[in-house]
């Protein structure tokens, strides 16, 4: 479900992101992110952890992340952000997952649909930042589909 654009709104303790209500980083593993270089009309899509990761021995083990000022990791993109102000950028939050694979799922597949790689506007210039798509390397548990399993499985069967 993607965020209705005339509903995004700006809340309290959420730093530069805009949604179409909260967002619950006390609740949920990440978010699902879009930044649109507003003069340019040029986006990003990244996702985002709400807290750290990593062994927990480490001191920032469960931390809140930076999340509220984060603004991507394109370096293109962070250029443009100091050439131009961060005013001139919208950070819209389109979906919050509960888990890693949910979040890195999601990510990965809107990457696919929208073409990041290699979609161009009308003067033939690129339309995104994204530079690559990551690899999803395990089944994540908020899209897991047990009918489509159930198929492959009578298929297999044959």
């Amino acid at each position: 479900m993607e965020p209705n654009i005339n509903k995004l709104l700006s809340f309290e303790n959420q730093g530069h992101w805009i949604s179409e209500s909260a967002m619950n980083y006390k609740e949920y593993f990440g978010f699902l992110y879009l930044v649109k270089n507003n003069p340019l009309e040029k986006y990003y899509i990244g996702m985002k952890q709400y807290k750290r990761e990593g062994k927990k021995r480490n001191k920032f083990y469960g931390k809140e992340s930076n999340w509220k000022s984060y603004a991507g990791s394109s370096s293109s993109l962070k250029e443009d952000i100091t050439k131009l102000g961060i005013e001139n950028f919208s950070f819209i939050c389109l979906k919050e997952y509960y888990t890693k694979g949910g979040l890195k799922y999601g990510e990965a597949n809107l990457q696919h649909k929208l073409d990041v790689l290699i979609a161009v506007n009308n003067s033939g210039e690129r339309l995104f930042y994204n530079n690559s798509i990551e690899m999803i390397r395990y089944i994540p548990k908020e899209y897991y589909n047990l009918t489509t399993r159930k198929v492959i499985d009578n298929e297999a069967s044959h």
